[in-house]
């Protein structure tokens, strides 16, 4: 049995109410037509299929899921990895963003997480992420050589981390050539837009960053030591 804490019980409510929200659906679909048919899996089980990421082959974790979202009805319908392919492309990405900053603001809206001598600490880094090598991906996020001397679709990938409650509070995939000091004035802009970014914070940096100069960041709010 698990036991979820006030705090966690709190998050997945929120998640809730955000999910079932009628604005955020709408603005949450590729198209105003998308989830307009009565389906059994609709528009939140999707979301949450999603969600709950996938550890084993994808017709496995839909069968569970079909089971646990429809018990009484799990023998008599059908779940298949086309049919969640398809309704998973009616869903914009932007829509996980939403979902995280409303997740972010929420966990930082009381004093019930971790801090150092009173601050919050988070962390940004960088990293490069192989693709699927299709033609798609390459004109969108570039190429990059291998060991051999071939090139693969590949990516720039970065996260604003809270290292000290285990929390993302923002991240970018974005062209390979991205420098990551621009993702990291990319991610302060981000925090800075944040209800949550009243709260007294230190970021950290690895060492491809000290470089960077104070002027790269935002002014408002931005403290450079």
């Amino acid at each position: 049995m698990v036991i979820l804490s006030v705090k966690e019980l709190d998050l997945i409510n929120t998640f809730g109410q955000t999910l079932h929200n009628l604005r955020f659906r709408e603005r949450a679909k590729e198209r105003p037509t998308d989830f307009t048919r009565d389906r059994k899996v609709g528009f939140v089980g999707v979301m949450c299929r999603i969600l709950n990421l996938f550890r084993r082959t994808t017709q496995l974790e839909l069968d569970e899921f079909r089971e646990r979202l429809l018990p009484f009805q799990a023998d008599s319908t059908t779940y298949t990895k086309q049919s969640f392919g398809e309704a998973r492309q009616k869903i914009r990405p932007e829509a996980f963003t939403e979902l995280n900053t409303v997740f972010v603001n929420r966990y930082y809206d009381d004093e019930e997480y971790r801090t150092f001598r009173g601050f919050r600490v988070l962390a940004i880094d960088g990293s490069s992420k192989p693709l699927p090598d299709s033609p798609q991906l390459r004109a969108k996020y570039g190429v990059a050589t291998g060991k051999g001397t071939f090139a693969v679709a590949k990516a720039r990938a970065s996260q604003l981390y809270g290292v000290l409650n285990g929390i993302v509070v923002d991240a970018i995939i974005a062209p390979f050539r991205t420098g990551e000091r621009e993702l990291a004035r990319q991610h302060v802009e981000a925090f800075l837009r944040l209800a949550a970014s009243q709260i007294a914070t230190i970021i950290l940096f690895d060492r491809g960053y000290p470089g960077t100069s104070p002027r790269t960041f935002p002014p408002q709010g931005v403290r450079s030591d």
